[in-house]
């Protein structure tokens, strides 16, 4: 149904990962990563990218995030000091246990997207 490339970018939008730094991850430039996107969104039948990553995990061709690799912690972190806001002060905010590092992440990442966006 999907290509491997559109399942591998998928993937990396659904942890949170912006599409120039998806571009930079696979040596490939951020037109191509959007036209994956639009490619895998019409194969699926979706008209947002939210839809499709939804969609994607729910008939089972990627998987939903899991646990996270230290280096995709350290990218985390490193967009937090980019725009500026301590890790401490954000881990109580997020109000999560965070001894379930999984749940912790994933809400780390949604509130990094937000953040850039503004």
């Amino acid at each position: 149904m999907l290509t491997d490339k559109q399942r591998q970018v998928l993937s990396l939008v659904a942890i949170g990962y912006q599409y120039k730094q998806i571009a930079a991850s696979m040596d490939i430039h951020e037109s191509t990563v959007k036209e994956h996107i639009s490619d895998a969104k019409n194969r699926l039948q979706t008209k947002t990218t939210s839809h499709a990553i939804a969609k994607s995990i729910s008939i089972g061709v990627i998987s939903p995030p899991s646990a996270l690799t230290s280096d995709q912690i350290d990218h985390l972190e490193s967009r937090l000091v980019n725009i500026g806001i301590d890790i401490i002060a954000l881990s109580s905010m997020l109000e999560v246990d965070t001894t379930d590092q999984d749940q912790y992440y994933r809400k780390l990442s949604i509130l990094i997207n937000a953040l850039e966006k503004k």
